[in-house]
């Protein structure tokens, strides 16, 4: 009988440590599937604002091509504009519109080099606009024409 009780002590020993290294594998397999489904959900948020950038830069353009031609504009006179024109309300909740530049059309057909005073409106703008949503911009380049200049 004695040896026999000295066995079974020895494997409930052994026993007790199988169930230690299970709980640890169960916690490292829990903590892993969590770490993915956080990594995945920010991944998800972050393509999410990427896309709604995206979507709100489209709309932005195109509502710069149906504002009323305003010849020699600046940036800021642009900007001014297209917010007095078009409230926030058309935006969604967080995100702004920044008119960076404008490269006024020449005679020549050219732009010029942002930031040159504009002498003569030829009837073309190249319009540099950004917008934001969340942590995620958005760019674009779109030409304003004054329907009514003549081309020369």
């Amino acid at each position: 009988m004695g040896p026999r009780h000295r066995a079974g002590r020895g494997q409930g020993g052994f026993a007790l440590l199988e169930s230690v290294v299970s709980l640890v594998i169960a916690a490292t397999l829990v903590l892993a599937t969590i770490g993915g489904l956080l990594v995945a959900t920010s991944m998800t948020r972050k393509n999410g604002e990427a896309t709604g950038a995206e979507a709100v830069l489209g709309g932005v353009v195109e509502r710069l091509r149906t504002m009323p031609y305003l010849p020699c504009a600046t940036a800021a006179q642009l900007r001014s504009r297209y917010t007095s024109t078009y409230p926030q309300r058309y935006l969604p909740s967080g995100s702004t519109v920044e008119v960076r530049w404008v490269r006024h059309g020449t005679p020549l057909g050219e732009f010029a080099s942002a930031g040159t005073p504009c002498a003569q409106d030829a009837g073309t703008q190249l319009v540099a606009v950004r917008v934001m949503v969340g942590e995620r911009s958005a760019d674009a380049e779109v030409v304003l024409r004054d329907p009514t200049a003549r081309p020369s």
